[in-house]
């Protein structure tokens, strides 16, 4: 869950099967989600993630001088359409601050990062074909940081992809089985002119992946209605001013085979929705950026309710030419390995050392560090992903945690060299789960315990 809009709506997929394979014993002794939070606070963080994509995501694009000084002024009529120039690729950065609140009551406060990468593949007839990868990212928690400990370090939780259509008013083309874009038809303009005051509306969709939460194979959709107004041009005159609020009263239908799930899991009803203000480049024929308010209520069978509330806004960087051969042999000069790959460089660090039973790396890994932080000074606009794998030893479950603290220690020493932000930096583990030599052999497990710097043309 492209120019279009690409929505970050998702669901509640997570949080619900947490409980349910995790936490059950939780419940035995404590049947109100209250309760629950208070004890796993963090699992409600991973929760709010997936609840926190059915926020919108819009595009905004950095426009040159030329077409800054063609955009006009005054409020004559205007007709905002889409428009697709194939072979454009930018990301969009999305960061929302929310409240959580169980049954009325302050749980916590989450701050999220969610990247969509974009490219425009083709236009005919003024409809454009898009695809599109979303990343769901939330800061690390306090027990899940390095011992470096400087920086709250951005973890991906989940990735989606997606090829779609859409045409010169936003309705968009979707394959029945994708699962992005989570929000659809939003915002869609009328085929006629707009003045200052000038209202309509439109009929969106949602579209959740309920697989893990309600075991729901297929993607689960319901229709919102959404309220438009054309509020005019900015105080820069530069781009449009479009009102959208959006409204959601969905109940739930629990298939029969579904009903025997616990009252306190199974949920029955969202209501809310959102306030924003999109600014509207209708040179480019895309969004430029939003700001937005939201309020959500989740209801339960066992009449427990979830509230968030919050903010959110957009930012669209467009993508900066990478050369991959050139960076590549950069690095190898340095004595450091590195390949291409289709998301750009990878660097690879085999045999990562730390110090014993800890995540601070070993002095002579800062030393290798230090060159390749040279080499990424030199290209400041490439976003970072940063990869930890180990060999085969111990359970699935502390592979992974350790992979994703070892690339946490990674992005902390890249992140106090200030050769990035905090936003550029995303780490991911992947335990055992992608060898690239044999486990059965001491030599190949050493090769299986590396850090992967991906530097990220898009």
């Amino acid at each position: 869950m492209p120019v279009l809009k690409i929505v970050n709506k998702n669901n509640i997929s997570i949080f619900i099967s947490i409980i349910d394979n995790k936490n059950r014993q939780i419940y035995r002794y404590n049947k109100h989600i209250y309760a629950n939070i208070t004890y796993n606070r963090d699992k409600m963080r991973i929760f709010l993630i997936f609840f926190l994509l059915l926020l919108p995501i819009t595009f905004t694009f950095a426009e040159p001088p030329a077409l800054r000084a063609a955009a006009g002024e005054g409020s004559a009529p205007v007709r905002l359409e889409y428009r697709y120039v194939p072979g454009t690729k930018f990301r969009i950065l999305s960061e929302v601050s929310a409240n959580v609140y169980v049954n009325d009551i302050l749980s916590h406060t989450a701050e999220l990062l969610n990247k969509i990468s974009v490219e425009i593949l083709a236009e005919e007839n003024g409809v454009g074909t898009l695809s599109a990868v979303l990343e769901m990212s939330e800061r690390g928690s306090a027990e899940g940081l390095s011992d470096i400990g400087a920086f709250a370090t951005y973890e991906i939780t989940e990735r989606y992809e997606a090829i779609f259509q859409q045409d010169r008013f936003g309705n968009q083309i979707v394959s029945r089985d994708s699962f992005i874009p989570t929000v659809r038809n939003i915002p869609v303009f009328p085929d006629r002119e707009l003045r200052p005051g000038d209202r309509w509306t439109g009929e969106g969709a949602e579209v959740h992946d309920f697989r893990r939460s309600f075991n729901i194979p297929d993607p689960y959709g319901f229709p919102v209605s959404v309220e438009y107004q054309y509020l005019g041009k900015d105080e820069t005159g530069l781009y449009h001013l479009i009102s959208i609020n959006y409204t959601v009263n969905h109940r739930v239908n629990f298939p029969p085979w579904e009903q025997h799930t616990p009252a306190y899991m199974r949920l029955v009803g969202i209501t809310g929705g959102t306030n924003q203000i999109m600014k509207w480049d209708n040179i480019r024929g895309r969004p430029f950026s939003y700001s937005e308010e939201f309020n959500f209520i989740f209801e339960f069978a066992s009449g427990d309710r979830m509230r968030f509330s919050g903010r959110a806004q957009a930012e669209v960087i467009d993508a900066e030419d990478l050369d991959k051969d050139r960076m590549v042999e950069e690095i190898r000069d340095l004595g450091i390995d590195a390949e291409k790959v289709p998301e750009g460089v990878r660097i690879t660090i085999e045999d990562i050392q730390f110090l014993p039973d800890s995540t601070i790396l070993a002095d002579r890994e800062g030393e290798k560090l230090e060159k390749i932080i040279e080499v990424l000074r030199n290209h400041p606009n490439h976003d970072l992903l940063i990869i930890g794998h180990t060999a085969l030893a111990g359970t699935a479950e502390g592979r992974r945690m350790l992979s994703t603290q070892r690339a946490r220690a990674i992005a902390e020493f890249i992140l106090a060299s200030g050769v990035r932000t905090e936003r550029q930096v995303k780490i991911e583990g992947r335990g055992a789960d992608e060898p690239i030599a044999s486990n059965a052999t001491a030599e190949g497990r050493q090769r299986n315990r590396r850090v992967e710097i991906i530097i990220l043309e898009n």
